[in-house]
């Protein structure tokens, strides 16, 4: 799966937030807000928290055939449009230098998908990094020189590139498109040995020693992780959690969230105390 969309047939996708609580080994989720009414029927997707309140997330509640980067504080529920291209942005990341934030950009020839840097305080149109790659699909920054990218290749691959000299090599085959880092710096993925064999594993990216986590709710791919290492994942409207533990740990069922009308959990975004969860209908 890819960002790449037909643009007529983009999905309906809403932003719900919660405050969160870690106690032991449980976690309470509270406070339940619908954040994306503005554009209820609309594409709200891709959430990223770039402070405490202020989520940037990609939206097509401006052009029906386009999408931009938006922002929206959760306390005031005061709405900015950040870009206004004739480009699509996708997956809004706030970069090393927080004086900066990257997106992925579909060019107006409707096939590249490049990665683009932007200014936040919007004073400039931004630069393409890595010129030599127009086929980004998602990224995660490690540094402000590095960054892991989900390339659309044939397999899927992962990559980490340098974004001063533009060199990139290809690390791994077949992975899920959510990449984070923990606290000790590992990257954490999904990788898909098979159609059926999905594996949360972690790699190290100055050794590429890469280590299996656990396996994956079946088909499941984004996931957050919470301030204690926990890793959370979404199974249909319930949202699910792994504490690592050794070869018993399990996934634990945290709530079914379909009260709310959530039905299918995909992306994640956590804050100190916000959690931000997407649901794809």
């Amino acid at each position: 799966m890819t960002c790449q969309f037909n643009y007529g047939q983009m999905p309906s996708t809403s932003i719900f937030s919660f405050d969160f609580e870690l106690e032991g080994d449980s976690l309470y989720l509270n406070n339940p807000a619908y954040l994306t009414s503005f554009n209820a029927n609309g594409y709200n997707n891709q959430p990223s928290f770039f402070n405490r309140y202020e989520v940037y997330f990609s939206t097509n509640m401006y052009n029906d055939t386009l999408t931009e980067i938006a922002k929206l504080n959760i306390l005031t529920k005061r709405l900015y449009r950040v870009t206004n291209t004739i480009e699509s942005e996708f997956s809004p990341t706030l970069s090393p230098d927080p004086r900066f934030f990257s997106t992925v950009r579909i060019e107006r020839n409707g096939r590249d998908q490049s990665l683009w840097l932007y200014p936040v305080d919007r004073s400039s149109y931004g630069r393409r990094l890595l010129e030599d790659l127009d086929n980004v699909g998602y990224h995660l920054w490690l540094s402000e020189e590095e960054v892991a990218l989900f390339l659309v290749t044939n397999p899927i691959s992962m990559a980490i590139a340098n974004v001063e000299t533009g060199n990139y090599n290809i690390i791994l085959k077949n992975i899920g498109r959510c990449l984070r880092l923990n606290q000790n710096g590992e990257i954490i993925f999904v990788h898909k040995l098979s159609t059926k064999d999905w594996y949360l594993k972690k790699m190290d990216p100055e050794s590429g020693t890469v280590k299996i986590l656990t396996t994956t709710p079946s088909g499941k791919e984004d996931f957050e992780i919470l301030p204690d290492g926990s890793i959370i994942m979404g199974n249909g409207s319930e949202l699910l959690r792994y504490v690592d533990r050794g070869v018993n740990a399990q996934w634990q069922k945290v709530d079914d969230l379909k009260s709310l009308g959530i039905k299918n959990i995909s992306r994640m975004a956590i804050s100190e105390e916000k959690l931000i969860i997407v649901d794809a209908k």
